[in-house]
């Protein structure tokens, strides 16, 4: 692997963390609305019994649902609008948060942070209509925790950013692709159609695979490359949300330490190694080069590099 022991110490400072801003602003009253809406359930302010009558007053999500609400959706009624998930992070996240209490789930489900962005529109191949714009993994986590008999819960809350039921298809997915609101990459990262996208994935169960977001993720939560709301991030930090930002390092990390896909196969130390190379990859400049967001050489925020306890990031 090239290094790059000779990179000055000015490069290094200004290299040491870039972002790629995602346009903001366009979704965030129905954002904050959902959160007003459960700001009992959040930690700064939980209380218990307002909690739980927030949960018995959300609604069932359906059709004609507006905007800023916060609403009950089924895993079973979800159109995803990516093909891919890392499977392997999903089902280490299915039984680290859903092997227990189904109070302790909903809290969890209730906190702003995991409300599920959704968008109302057409039909798609298989009928669904609730396309959810964020969280694929920790629905998915869900659906495997379900399959696994950890737990019975089959819903999330929704946040509905808008309805457009009414939207032709051509429409409707100009509008989500306008507003990066899908991800039309496959498993390969190969460009796709949102006709692509509607065959090959009408279901959180045709998710397919790809390695690398799980790789992905595991660098980004060791502070390989930064996020904004990451726990490496200190609350003063000027750290923004890049669209898709786990993808474009899940792409970068595929390029650059190929054959590493069967993580299953893997034991412990041979996964703390690979991710010991992943990061070292994430911090060489050529990442910046590449334009990469929340790019870090490590010298503002320093690398933690996760636990890796029976094949997952331990928790």
């Amino acid at each position: 692997m090239k290094t790059w022991a000779q990179t000055t110490s000015v490069l290094a400072i200004s290299m040491a963390f870039t972002a790629i801003p995602a346009q903001a602003g366009t979704f965030d009253a129905a954002l904050a609305s959902c959160a007003k809406a459960a700001e009992f359930c959040d930690e700064l302010s939980y209380d218990k019994e307002l909690c739980a009558k927030t949960q018995d007053g959300i609604q069932d999500c359906d059709e004609d649902t507006g905007t800023g609400v916060l609403c009950r959706m089924k895993l079973k009624d979800i159109a995803p609008t990516q093909v891919s998930v890392g499977a392997h992070a999903t089902r280490c996240k299915a039984k680290a948060k859903f092997d227990r209490d189904e109070k302790k789930i909903q809290k969890y489900l209730l906190k702003s942070t995991h409300h599920v962005p959704t968008v109302i529109g057409p039909a798609n191949g298989a009928g669904k209509r609730f396309y959810i714009t964020d969280h694929h993994h920790l629905s998915h986590a869900l659906m495997v925790a379900n399959e696994e008999k950890y737990t019975d819960v089959d819903a999330l809350y929704a946040c509905i950013l808008t309805n457009r039921k009414q939207d032709e298809s051509d429409s409707f997915w100009s509008f989500m692709v306008h507003n990066h609101l899908t991800w039309l990459d496959d498993e390969n990262g190969k460009a796709i159609t949102p006709g692509d996208l509607e065959k090959r994935a009408p279901d959180l169960k045709d998710l397919q695979n790809d390695a690398y977001r799980t790789w992905s993720r595991w660098v980004r939560d060791s502070c390989g490359y930064v996020k904004a709301g990451n726990d490496c991030v200190p609350p003063s930090y000027p750290a923004d949300a890049a669209y898709f930002m786990e993808f474009l390092w899940a792409d970068y990390l595929e390029q650059n330490m190929p054959g590493n896909e069967r993580i299953d196969k893997l034991s412990d130390e041979e996964i703390t190694k690979l991710l010991e190379q992943a990061i070292a990859l994430a911090q060489e400049p050529q990442a910046y080069l590449e334009n990469l967001p929340g790019y870090s050489d490590g010298t503002v925020i320093p690398v933690k590099v996760v636990e890796i306890q029976d094949g997952c990031e331990k928790d």
